[in-house]
């Protein structure tokens, strides 16, 4: 069996691209293979997919700028919207007693309730200077620096951190990164 994502990652990619850029869906569908054609109408929320097929939809999206920090913007923006949506009522709740020493001992497993295949390492000996790198491994998501940059924003900002700063070891549009490291700071 390969990577998977729950449906929600396609159903929340979907939504995002027409708020993002209203109009735009035929052009997006038309740059799908015929079975994401298919699958996407009916597609369930809790139901764990192949995540080619969330590579594919995010691929066609981004295709669709040419100019590569509307890219970058596009698709931290996906990674910030996919957080919010993966982060369910109570998790907020908790989000906000939440601090980066527990994120970075729980990230992992948040995302693997979501994802099969993939997952986060926590480098926290600088936490007390307001310092932590994730290292991610095995995701196969294409643009995932990226996205990954926008996971995390979204999930300091519900903490309360200010000013973050999120710098990643590879150029954010490398389109299937080797290595995804993130190093955060904040305030």
């Amino acid at each position: 069996m390969g990577a998977e994502s729950k449906g929600y990652n396609l159903l929340t990619t979907l939504r995002y691209i027409e708020e993002r850029r209203p109009g735009s869906m035929p052009e997006v569908m038309a740059r799908l293979s015929p079975e994401l054609q298919e699958l996407l109408p009916v597609a369930e929320r809790f139901t764990f997919y192949p995540r080619a097929y969330w590579s594919e939809l995010i691929r066609a999206f981004v295709a669709l700028y040419d100019d590569p920090n509307e890219r970058a913007d596009v698709v931290i923006g996906l990674g910030e919207r996919v957080c919010e949506a993966q982060t369910n009522q109570f998790l907020r709740l908790v989000m906000r007693i939440m601090t980066p020493q527990l994120l970075g001992s729980k990230i992992d497993a948040i995302w693997k309730r979501d994802h099969r295949g993939g997952g986060f390492r926590t480098d926290g000996s600088k936490l007390d200077q307001n310092i932590v790198t994730y290292e991610v491994y095995d995701v196969e998501l294409a643009y995932f620096n990226a996205i990954a940059r926008g996971f995390v924003q979204f999930a300091f900002r519900s903490m309360g951190c200010k000013d973050i700063d999120v710098k990643t070891k590879e150029d954010l549009l490398v389109e299937w990164p080797s290595t995804v490291e993130l190093t955060v700071t904040w305030n």
